[in-house]
């Protein structure tokens, strides 16, 4: 099992599916099962994975929407799948791309297939132990069995003649019972009986054995020792030339052990490894009986969705080590807030799901919810270092606010982002106004999609003029959005969706180039070589924009880098630091300018300026 391959548990229902597809126009087309779409752009390159729920839950969106930000890194095909089964555990990580050792896609690896592809090997490994029996019926009808053969497996082994009498047993049998074989060769096999089967039992056993020949099944055996234990024991029947039974050969199987492996893929399957809490999987089954069980008592319960706040400033730092230990600490503290009859699990990095049984009362859960606060309160301390953390909490109700798993989740999730806007210690109940502010923002999210396509927008130009001589020195870029040609829609509606689902990263490569065009005009124009236009860059463009994209799109319409100014917000420039620096020098150093918007509204503090160029 060690040496299972990742690129052997391969996920075979994963589909390929374009960007610009969407879940809705697929249903029907295809009725095979699909747990997982592997989304690919117009050149052939992956650029993600979209699962099955996220699919059903936005049917409308196209699939590039639906992708990962910070997508999971891929596994290489020769990577061991139990090291694979013990990262998507602790990643709580359903589903994972695999690259072959060029970089070039595979398919998907999914935590079923894996598990699949386990069981399957595992029925493999037995029919080789079984395929051993065969081989060894020729040596034992010609009174040859080879020793060498049967003392290398693990498996005990025991051959009797026809009349039950013990012929042989290997080293794993002495390991296993006790028995030395010096003490046990020739003695009826029946003194291993242990007195928990019948006469009845026994009796089936060789009427199994008479009629196919096999036998498999759970017996208790009497071990050296005077104490009984279960085995799992295969008993093959060994004919002679003429058909007459020669001998029977039986091979056990430590079912404690067996039982222990099974009962460890369960847990890998269904359990976080970092925190020891329920996983998504399990969450989603647990769910989905709290709904039945509600729905035939007449009862309500709730549904809480937390996330950490800025917890990704504690990986990136003190260390993604650090970040987990303080996940284990944040685990055991919920662990002692709910009671045995409630749930709580992680679903994924810092997210955190409560389903409070027969408790939907607001007061009730706003005292839960302040009790979780309350823990995460209290200061952890690790390797000296003392961490604070605090969490934001959407709450959802059945069945006032779905009937459904899909629907109690997203409302949930959506509450959570809301608590989020709210403030640090926030938690928010779901409320039919936030759900028409969420369809609302889906349909702008789906409607600017479209958008670039269908042109639908414009630049306007704010005149920048000096205060000092009255002059005309320069302009600022001004998205405009017109939907369907005839319907404004104000860019503090747009923009925070826009950056929401990722799209900005094309408006703002649209607007660079638009503001290029622009200047080449002005230039034709022998316009005053001061001039300079004023381009704004959304924090999240800094995800995706380096000077040499920002550079080159410059070039290629031949235009003087020293036209143009970005304008970045102070936010972006001290909350991205990372790489930021960089990037503002290598623009300086082009002739590009830099001005700092909306100086003030942050961090307000003069001397964060000296770490500037």
């Amino acid at each position: 099992m060690d040496t299972l391959l990742v690129s052997e548990c391969l996920d075979l229902t994963a589909r390929r599916v374009a960007l610009d597809q969407r879940y809705r126009d697929l249903v029907g087309v295809n009725q095979t099962s699909t747990n997982v779409f592997s989304v690919f752009d117009d050149d052939g390159t992956f650029l993600g994975v979209v699962t099955d729920r996220q699919a059903t839950l936005f049917p409308a969106r196209i699939f590039a929407d639906l992708i990962a930000r910070r997508p999971p890194e891929p596994v290489q095909g020769h990577a061991s799948a139990i090291q694979l089964l013990k990262r998507m555990r602790k990643e709580a990580c359903e589903h994972l791309p695999v690259f072959d050792a060029q970089g070039r896609y595979i398919g998907i690896v999914s935590m079923a297939s894996l598990l699949a592809e386990f069981v399957c090997r595992s029925d493999i490994n037995r029919r080789e132990r079984e395929a051993l029996v065969s081989q060894l019926r020729t040596e034992l009808e010609n009174r040859k069995i080879s020793a060498n053969v049967l003392e290398s497996t693990s498996d005990a082994v025991l051959v009797t003649d026809a009349r039950l009498r013990i012929q042989y047993i290997n080293r794993a049998f002495t390991a296993a019972t006790g028995y030395p074989g010096a003490d046990i060769v020739g003695r009826p096999a029946g003194f291993l009986r242990s007195g928990r089967h019948g006469r009845g039992f026994y009796a089936e056993i060789f009427a199994t054995l008479r009629d196919g020949g096999r036998w498999e099944g759970e017996v208790w055996l009497l071990r050296a020792d005077g104490s009984i234990a279960p085995d799992w024991v295969t008993i093959k029947t060994v004919h002679d030339e003429h058909g007459e039974v020669f001998s029977f050969v039986a091979m056990f199987a430590d079912i404690m052990q067996r039982e222990s492996l099974r009962a460890q893929y369960m847990h890998l399957a269904y359990y976080d490894s970092l925190t020891g809490l329920p996983n998504r999987r399990l969450f989603q089954d647990r769910l989905g009986h709290a709904i039945e069980r509600s729905a035939n008592k007449g009862t309500e319960f709730s549904l809480l969705f937390l996330d950490l706040n800025r917890f990704k400033d504690v990986n990136d730092t003190l260390g993604h080590s650090f970040g987990d230990r303080l996940l284990e600490v944040v685990g055991e503290r919920f662990k002692r807030l709910v009671k045995e009859a409630d749930f709580v699990g992680r679903i994924g990095g810092d997210e955190f799901t409560f389903i409070l049984h027969d408790t939907a009362d607001p007061a009730q859960v706003e005292s839960i919810a302040r009790r979780i606060f309350d823990e995460l309160a209290k200061p952890i301390v690790l390797n000296g270092t003392q961490s604070y953390v605090s969490a934001s909490i959407g709450v959802s109700r059945f069945p006032a606010d779905g009937t459904t798993a899909e629907a109690l989740i997203m409302n949930a999730d959506a509450a959570m982002y809301r608590a989020k806007e709210d403030g640090i210690g926030a938690c928010h109940f779901f409320s039919r106004g936030l759900h028409t502010k969420v369809l609302k923002r889906l349909d702008i999210s789906n409607a600017l999609h479209r958008a670039l396509e269908a042109n639908e927008f414009s630049l306007a130009w704010q005149p920048q003029v000096s205060l000092t001589t009255g002059k005309v020195i320069g302009a600022e870029v001004l998205l405009r959005w017109m939907r369907d040609g005839s319907v404004p829609v104000s860019p503090a509606e747009f923009i925070p969706v826009a950056e929401e689902t990722g799209v900005i990263g094309a408006i703002g490569d649209w607007v660079l180039r638009e503001s290029c065009r622009y200047v080449a005009k002005l230039e034709a124009l022998a316009i005053d070589p001061e001039f300079r236009v004023a381009v704004n860059f959304s924090p999240l463009q800094l995800s995706w924009h380096r000077q040499e994209p920002v550079l080159q799109t410059i070039a290629q319409f031949g235009v003087d880098c020293r036209r143009f100014k970005i304008e970045l917000t102070e936010n972006a420039l001290f909350v991205h630091e990372e790489g930021l620096l960089e990037f503002v020098r290598e623009l300086g150093a082009a002739g590009v300018g830099i001005a700092i918007d909306d100086f003030g509204t942050g961090y307000s503090n003069l001397s964060s300026l000296k770490h500037l160029p």
